[in-house]
């Protein structure tokens, strides 16, 4: 017997994961609802990242067109918005009342919560990742490299090449071990000890 695809399922979860990729704003749900607590579609063209802050009230959030958003959860639209970085915005984290992101354009850079700008870096390239490790900004990069900066200036502690020059597509932090782990589009995936032995897993 052979067993026939089902075209129309297929076809109706390709249009569907579309109208996700393509549909702009911001969805935010309560665990264990079946529906949201509330949606927003005029933030963002696509948000590509999120973070929440230390207590879970503010959540941050990153887009396609390089803005971020900042939400006081519970008010159903953003407190403020704006412009970040040219291009996507790939990366944003909490830390303290500091909001640290991580742009397709190389900048490493630093916000009040008010959206002023209070520190900013080239990195020299495009960053695909941004974690936050006891205290340190840990980011990767479409050139493979793995880094670590310290605040308030952004001082390099940490530059490894790790991907052979493919995308940093996921890093892990562990805060217990200080433990990083990337993984690149090659397929490759690194352990980074925290006295800076690295091994491939």
């Amino acid at each position: 017997m052979t067993v026939q695809p089902d075209h129309s399922r297929f076809c109706a979860w390709i249009w569907l994961a579309a109208l996700a990729l393509l549909a702009p704003g911001c969805t935010v749900w309560q665990v264990g609802d079946i529906a949201p607590d509330y949606v927003n579609g005029s933030t963002h063209r696509g948000a590509e990242v999120l973070a929440f802050d230390a207590e879970s009230k503010v959540l941050a959030s990153g887009g396609w067109d390089g803005d971020i958003a900042l939400w006081v959860l519970g008010s159903g639209k953003p407190e403020r918005v704006w412009q970040a970085h040219d291009g996507f915005v790939l990366g944003v984290a909490f830390i303290g009342d500091q909001l640290v992101s991580g742009g397709q354009d190389g900048r490493l850079k630093s916000w009040s919560r008010t959206g002023q700008a209070l520190h900013s870096i080239d990195t020299g390239s495009g960053i695909t990742q941004l974690a936050v490790l006891n205290g340190r900004v840990v980011t990767g990069h479409k050139d493979g490299s793995v880094r670590a900066w310290t605040l308030p200036a952004f001082d390099a502690s940490m530059h490894l090449m790790l991907h052979d020059g493919n995308p940093v597509s996921a890093l892990a932090v562990d805060a217990k071990t200080g433990r990083i782990a990337s993984g690149g589009y090659g397929g490759r995936v690194f352990l980074i000890e925290n006295s800076g032995r690295t091994r491939e897993l």
